[in-house]
């Protein structure tokens, strides 16, 4: 295999970092009774982890086809919703 070119190695570096914001690109949902407020994901880690010791890395990922209507639990989920960025 050929080795990679300068610019197809910077091309590359970028697809990589892209992909791994796009990765982190969701929105949560965090709330309580009726308020509610959904937040894009970068943003809502690190205040979750200091405010309230809540660490979203351990929670489980969205699923693309699932619909989860439960509100109102105390608990924070993922939300699989639209991409943000």
């Amino acid at each position: 295999m050929p080795r990679l070119s300068k610019e197809e190695r910077a091309e590359l570096e970028k697809r990589l970092k892209d992909d791994d914001e796009q990765a982190d690109a969701y929105e949560v949902e965090i709330g309580q009774g009726e308020n509610y407020a959904r937040l894009p994901y970068g943003k809502a880690k690190a205040w979750l982890q200091k405010s309230f010791g809540i660490d979203l890395d351990d929670l489980p990922k969205p699923d693309d086809g699932k619909d989860d209507k439960g509100k109102g639990d105390g608990n924070v989920r993922p939300f699989g919703g639209r991409r943000t960025g």
